[in-house]
């Protein structure tokens, strides 16, 4: 029997960890939205750490890229509470200057070294190391960060070493011997930081005898001047006395503050004392996180291409979808250009991708959050507190900014919820003061956006209205249509982008607004981005591109055109030069070389390469001016609509496109076009994974 495999020794913690991480996966599943495919591959990433820790020689390491409010930070802090696993969390931003890794960590985070712990690294994109020129930065304070990565350990630098603390004590020694351990009296002295001989470096303390005191020259220095008899010339720092015990375990069985008592009282024997335990010490301290699991969390904003806009009426499928595309190799790209090849390394290739929220996403935290109103409410007052449609989708309209997560739909969510409601229970305790109501006592929440208040009412046989509580709108008030000339003039424009959407690419654009809370832009149309680009789809989008400014040109004439149009006209400039200069759609597939600024617009070429440019625009113009001209009353149906709505939908468009019988032709894909060329000659193929 004892030749049995030692790891069936393992069979039933296996089996009752597994079980473990399970039923934490289907609680996570029940708090976060949206995130379901991150809580699977985190759990299973967990298994090596969680149900067989002995056979880790290094930390594992999972990095989790996502935009801002998406919960990365949040799920980890959840995940160590759930396993009841103590929780390293830094934020990196910390030390985007000079402070010292290593130091720092060991200062808080020393008694869980050699222990089984969670390790949270936030903001990582902070700590880059390589410099927008592609230049490297020197980040020496940082080297505790990537040794820390790379097997677990930490060697702390020199200031936490047995030869730094000797250097110290054996100054402070020569320094006591020196005055024969007497205090002098006479002179007058200044000190750094009032009466401490302490410096900051990197943001620790640290005590310096070097700096120890300065003889006053001036009586009327700024500096207050203190006699010698107020400190102690041989004095040991409590920092370095508190980093002996550390270093020297148990070998030491003093606190550090029956060390300091015991200085005061006998200085020379247990400064000696003290440098007899750090003689024996063998090595320098090191820290040593091997059994650890360490989570990466970042935001990598190059590759989600939309996440500085902070416009609240992106449409969140779009953005979710495109999310979606993000690869590892994508990740990786966007590491390399701020860190070295050697960090990246470093990382390993566990990198888990957070998806942008759609709108279900955006609406389950709503709810999420307003069950859990309805629940402190009950069990506080006994209020069966219950929400009308209208609170959701003003929660939704008010608070979703969909580059920006959870955190402005939560903070919404307390401004016209949570703050409206002491006004409903302060109004149920006036009226009833008298006439006490049996619990629950069920009561209606409404929002109404429109005149901008919260109304209470309660559940009964006559549907009372209990009060309404005023709320402040910041954001769908700038929705409200308004017509005027400017507004008139924006929905034409918009409309003229969708025609051409439409007849260029047979596609319905996802989101018309001529209302537009957004401060970059009086309205616009939104449409799903394409996975590939052609020549053909290249005049396509300048067509679009100009489809405003020939809509404003036909509707309202030349001189009363608008200058809206300077984006669009930069974009189709800026497309055509490309499609030259860059893409091989010119004569020749050739790169054309300028010395001039770094993006298209505006650039001079030489004469050919200049013609062929201006073709492109004149073609795609009048194919733009041609859409409009024939589509002229579906321009004027759509800007219509747009003046009488905060925006248009798919479903909307759809309904007018059928009032005027425009139908919508499939474009031949390039996957046709190949099996139809690969039939002529006689080849039988198909693909097989289908």
């Amino acid at each position: 029997m004892s030749n049995i495999a030692k790891v069936f020794s393992y069979s039933k913690g296996v089996q009752e960890k597994r079980e473990e991480l399970l039923k934490i996966n289907k609680q996570l599943k029940k708090e976060f939205v949206g995130i379901d495919h991150v809580i699977d591959m985190i759990t299973k990433l967990m298994e090596p750490w969680r149900i067989m820790p002995e056979a880790q020689n290094r930390p594992i390491i999972i990095n989790l890229w996502g935009m801002t409010g998406t919960g990365k930070t949040s799920l980890v802090r959840r995940v160590s509470e759930l396993l009841k696993s103590k929780l390293i969390q830094v934020d990196l931003g910390e030390f985007s200057d000079n402070k010292n890794f290593s130091v720092d960590f060991y200062e808080k985070y020393y008694d869980l070294s050699e222990q089984e712990c969670i390790i949270l690294l936030d903001e990582l994109q902070n700590c880059k190391t390589i410099g927008q020129l592609g230049g490297e930065l020197d980040r020496s304070s940082l080297r505790g960060l990537w040794s820390l990565l790379s097997d677990g350990k930490i060697v702390p630098d020199k200031r936490i070493s047995k030869e730094y603390y000797q250097e110290e004590i054996e100054d402070a020694i020569q320094s006591y011997l020196r005055h024969g351990g007497v205090v002098p009296q006479s002179k007058k002295m200044k000190l750094q930081e009032q009466t401490k001989a302490y410096i900051k470096t990197n943001d620790v303390v640290v005590y310096d005898p070097d700096n120890e005191v300065e003889e006053v020259e001036d009586e009327d220095d700024d500096l207050a001047a203190v006699d010698e008899s107020q400190i102690i010339p041989w004095h040991i720092s409590e920092w370095t006395i508190g980093n002996i015990i550390k270093a020297c375990g148990k070998k030491i069985k003093y606190s550090k503050y029956e060390i300091q008592e015991k200085l005061n009282k006998d200085f020379l024997n247990t400064a000696k004392f003290l440098l007899e335990i750090l003689d024996k010490l063998e090595i320098q301290p090191q820290l040593n996180y091997q059994k650890s699991i360490i989570f990466i969390a970042g935001n990598l904003d190059e590759v989600y291409l939309m996440s500085k806009s902070a416009n609240p009426d992106i449409t969140p499928d779009i953005l979710h979808e495109n999310s979606r595309k993000i690869t590892v190799p994508d990740i990786k790209n966007s590491l390399m250009k701020k860190f070295r090849p050697g960090q990246v390394a470093r990382l390993g290739n566990s990198h888990i991708i957070y998806y942008a929220f759609n709108e279900q996403n955006f609406r389950d935290i709503i709810q999420l959050d307003l069950k859990r109103i309805k629940r402190n409410i009950s069990d506080q007052f006994d209020v069966n507190l219950t929400f009308d449609k209208s609170v959701e989708n003003l929660i939704y309209n008010e608070g979703v900014f969909p580059t920006q997560g959870a955190r402005p739909v939560l903070s919404t969510v307390s401004t016209l919820v949570e703050a409206s409601i002491p006004s409903c229970l302060k109004e149920l305790i006036t009226q009833y003061d008298k006439n006490y109501l049996l619990a629950p006592i069920n009561v209606r929440m409404m929002l109404d956006g429109k005149e901008n208040i919260a109304i209470f009412e309660m559940i009964d046989e006559n549907n009372r209205r209990l009060n309404h509580e005023k709320v402040f709108l910041s954001i769908e008030t700038l929705r409200n249509p308004i017509y005027d000339d400017e507004h008139v003039l924006i929905a034409v424009h918009e409309a003229g982008h969708t025609i051409c959407q439409l007849v260029e690419f047979n596609e319905i654009p996802t989101k018309i607004c001529a209302f537009s809370p957004n401060v970059n832009s009086d309205g616009y149309m939104e449409r799903k981005l394409k996975e590939y680009t052609t020549k053909e789809m290249v005049y396509s989008y300048i067509t679009v591109a100009l489809g405003g400014w020939a809509a404003e040109k036909i509707i309202f004439g030349e001189n009363r055109m608008g200058n809206g149009a300077i984006g669009d006209i930069s974009k189709a400039s800026g497309e055509a030069a490309a499609a030259i200069q860059s893409w091989g759609f010119g004569d020749l597939p050739i790169v054309i070389q300028r010395n001039s600024r770094e993006d298209n617009e505006g650039v001079e070429y030489d004469s050919n390469t200049n013609a062929q440019i201006r073709k492109i625009i004149e073609e795609c113009l009048e194919k733009a001016t041609n859409n409009i001209k024939k589509n002229k009353k579906l321009l004027f149906e759509i800007s219509g609509e747009l003046l009488n709505k905060p925006h248009l939908v798919p479903q909307d468009l759809k309904e007018i496109l059928k009032k005027y019988n425009f139908k919508l032709h499939k474009k031949t894909k390039l996957t046709s076009i190949f099996e139809d060329e690969i039939s002529k000659i006689g080849i039988e193929w198909k693909p097989q994974y289908e």
